[in-house]
């Protein structure tokens, strides 16, 4: 480095992985050996509990304290790569994939002209939301699958403990069948009240405000029975009294023997 010449240094440090540990030194964007290539050193330097300092070495040691002056700093929670550093050597722009965890994330972008005037953005938030929600279905006092000679209400509700619902859609199928691609919105048009006598297969699928959708389509199969015939079971009576509750089509049905 020439003297009074603005130079960009640059030193990553990648100690996670315990097989292939690595420091790079990098000047104007172009790595540079190091040590000879021996990092062992770094082994005591990154050990220590001291502060890290830059330009000052500490322990009275000043003779090597570097004379000029150092701008911009900044460090990263990551060791960068070398076409990251030759980008931001060139202050040019760069595309870079990294796997980030689920949940709530917020970043800065930084920016400086020739004349070393830095601007920085405010904070700005993103979620990323790899998993998808879930929809229970709930009968309200009902269990499905099983007969009914009430109507049944049921509800669904989605949930995600991420980025949030986004749209339940459903459709409702008769009989044996239980194959409709839900289509209709819940979040406009609720689950009608099942009413009439039949078998119906509600069926439904979330999709979350990241547009992850479930696995597959839920479904749940009411039964209504409002036809039940009502009966006594009275034997060798003068006299029988019926209570007419819920009948269907059967108005009565008994036999007599006269005497």
């Amino acid at each position: 480095m020439g003297k009074g010449v603005w130079a960009h240094i640059v030193i990553t440090w990648d100690w996670e992985s315990s097989t292939n540990k690595s420091v790079n030194f990098y000047v104007n964007g172009v790595e540079k050996d190091i040590c000879g290539g021996d990092i062992s050193q770094w082994n005591t330097v990154m050990a220590n509990s001291d502060n890290w300092t830059i330009g000052y070495e500490g322990g009275g040691h000043t003779a090597r304290d570097f004379n000029g002056s150092i701008d911009e700093p900044m460090i990263f929670n990551r060791a960068l790569s070398a076409d990251e550093v030759l980008a931001l050597y060139n202050g040019t722009a760069i595309s870079h994939t990294s796997t980030i965890a689920d949940g709530a994330h917020t970043y800065k972008a930084y920016s400086s002209d020739l004349s070393g005037n830095v601007g920085v953005s405010s904070t700005n938030s993103f979620v990323v939301d790899s998993a998808p929600p879930t929809t229970i279905a709930n009968g309200n006092g009902y269990t499905f699958g099983t007969e009914s000679g009430d109507n049944v209400t049921a509800t669904l509700t989605c949930q995600d403990s991420s980025s949030g619902c986004g749209t339940t859609l459903y459709c409702i199928d008769t009989g044996t069948d239980d194959s409709c691609t839900p289509n209709i919105s819940n979040n406009t048009i609720p689950v009608p009240v099942f009413s009439t006598t039949g078998t119906f297969h509600l069926r439904y699928l979330s999709t979350d405000a990241a547009n992850n959708p479930e696995p597959s389509i839920g479904s749940s199969e009411i039964i209504i029975n409002k036809t039940l015939a009502w009966y006594s079971t009275y034997k060798y009576r003068k006299k029988i009294t019926i209570s007419k509750t819920n009948m269907g089509e059967t108005l009565a049905s008994f036999r007599c023997l006269s005497k």
